[in-house]
């Protein structure tokens, strides 16, 4: 079938089997992490639930095996505002698996007050990017490891709202705003999927980031009234520049499984073998802003992230 803005998870998967595959899943304790898993799970691959939260990763996890009996689903416990808890995940995983084919990073932050995680870093930019570019830096040997492999970023188009302040990325100089914050950290996993394509791509591990659309979760419990109506002007804007917009003007909200649906086209469609480093939206190929492609960008990016996280790509022990 023809997949489209409003495909589910399911049609996304399509007939296709994942027997044997193994993948993790960060943020899968709930809203399109947890329907990313249970599609995934569904199919046969044996999933990892990477969560922060080890009870909500419990009824995560019951909540796959109710409805689907056979599926093989496991937890870890992983904070990605940590970098000591992300190198423990990572060592665990290494110790107890040969290899891995799915890595879908996920979880994610939105429009906090000014926070900062363990490290001293922003908590948008700190959760969004640096912790997931130091989770697969821990697993990258596993990926590589498989006959192929696939890294899948979460982005937003909320990356057009901001680019990187390279000189500043964690406002500690700058008036901080949650929006550009927001922004800045969903342009990162579109440079790092980027690049982690470019530099891993010949070794059969290709990297792709994604919108997943606007879907109603919990991500946006810090949304005070006036965050929610500058977001959704933009959304607006943006969805009627595009044709996309509904009668009322305003971009087409999507249902979990919609919303999920874009992650697992990411992991599983033949179609992209040849597009490592897409930004995808809506089960398709997209366009993502000027400096969220730019070469030069995603290696500037790649640099600062290894100092910001005081290691080199790969050689996390």
């Amino acid at each position: 079938m023809t997949l489209h803005a409003l495909s589910t998870s399911t049609e996304a998967l399509g007939a296709r089997r994942l027997d044997g595959q193994v993948a993790i899943v960060t943020g899968a304790s709930g809203g399109i992490g947890l329907e990313t898993a249970r599609t995934l799970a569904a199919a046969g691959s044996i999933v990892t639930l990477a969560v922060r939260d080890a009870a909500k990763g419990e009824a995560a996890l019951r909540s796959i095996i109710a409805a689907h009996p056979d599926a093989r689903v496991e937890i870890g416990e992983l904070d990605l505002t940590s970098l000591a808890s992300v190198r423990s995940f990572a060592k665990q995983f290494r110790e107890t698996h040969d290899h891995l084919d799915l890595l879908v990073n996920n979880a994610g932050v939105m429009f906090p007050p000014l926070t900062r995680t363990a490290g001293g870093h922003e908590l948008q930019f700190g959760t969004n990017h640096l912790g997931h570019f130091a989770l697969t830096s821990g697993l990258i040997s596993l990926l590589l490891g498989a006959s192929t492999a696939r890294i899948v970023n979460v982005s937003s188009a909320g990356h057009s709202m901001a680019g990187i302040d390279f000189d500043d990325p964690n406002f500690e100089r700058r008036e901080y705003d949650r929006l550009e914050g927001y922004g800045q950290s969903k342009t990162a996993n579109i440079l790092f999927a980027a690049e982690c394509d470019r530099r891993y791509g010949a070794n059969g591990v290709r990297s792709f980031s994604l919108h997943p659309g606007m879907i109603g979760t919990d991500l946006g419990r810090h949304m005070d009234e006036a965050t929610l109506a500058r977001v959704l002007d933009r959304a607006k804007q943006r969805a009627q520049t595009a044709g996309a917009a509904d009668a009322s003007g305003m971009p087409t909200f999507k249902s979990i499984e919609q919303g999920a649906a874009t992650s697992i086209y990411a992991c599983v469609d033949e179609s992209l073998a040849d597009h490592g480093a897409a930004y995808l939206s809506d089960c398709a190929l997209a366009v993502a802003e000027d400096w969220a492609t730019s070469i030069e960008n995603a290696e500037q990016l790649w640099e600062l992230s290894q100092d910001l996280v005081a290691m080199q790509f790969g050689m996390d022990a």
